[in-house]
């Protein structure tokens, strides 16, 4: 397998050994707050939004740089908010994101970064998922079962770099390589584009925020 090359933070030209144009960043400043994010910027989507209950808006409550971040929340029993950000050229085999997300501390319940395709109201094909849990805990997506990798604070903001290539991934945090050669969960899944989403499809309450959504791939 080929050794990914890591870089934290924005990505820039010539950054992966396969080659990157420079990164396309998003930190939803100069955006209103309070509008709905896929009023904002139609580049992005968001599944099972109702505006009231389910909602993914420009937020100035937190912000990892500037002014604003999108607030994530999911305050429906039965369905949870997906905020989806298509890649420009559709599937790719190789690839790097990088976002900055801070989670609640009240949370109850996890939250994901998904690197996938077709999404829909039931969420995402998955290629790979991070999953950081109501306490913090960092997992990924394993089939049968969710390793525990690393551990987060909440009420704060962390950044998460994940680099993917020949079949397997890995997970920096906060600029600290976690994991390398971590086993992607479906091949057939080739990625799309980045989902983000908080809660479940029980409870309520869960809220997060998503700032510096950056990738050569946007």
């Amino acid at each position: 397998m080929k050794k990914l090359k890591l870089l934290s933070g924005v990505i820039c030209a010539g950054a992966m050994s396969f080659g990157i144009a420079q990164a396309q960043s998003f930190d939803f400043d100069g955006m209103t707050a309070g509008q709905s994010i896929d009023k904002a910027d139609a580049t992005f989507s968001v599944i099972n939004l109702d505006g009231s209950d389910i909602s993914a808006i420009v937020s100035s409550e937190q912000a990892y740089s500037g002014s604003n971040s999108v607030k994530l929340m999911d305050g429906s029993a039965t369905t949870k908010p997906y905020l989806h950000k298509a890649f420009a050229n559709g599937a790719a085999a190789e690839g790097k994101v990088s976002v900055k997300v801070y989670t609640a501390g009240s949370n109850g319940k996890s939250t994901y970064v998904a690197i996938g395709k077709d999404v829909t109201v039931d969420g995402v094909e998955r290629y790979l998922e991070i999953q950081s849990t109501g306490s913090g805990k960092v997992k990924f997506e394993a089939g049968k079962s969710d390793p525990e990798i690393s551990q987060v604070q909440r009420d704060t903001w962390n950044e998460y770099v994940i680099e993917w290539a020949e079949g397997s991934f890995s997970l920096t945090i906060n600029g600290e390589l976690i994991e390398d050669g971590l086993p992607i969960v479906d091949p057939d899944n080739v990625p799309t584009g980045i989902v983000i989403y908080t809660g479940d499809n029980k409870s309520t309450g869960n809220v997060a925020y998503v700032d510096d959504l950056s990738s050569d791939l946007f």
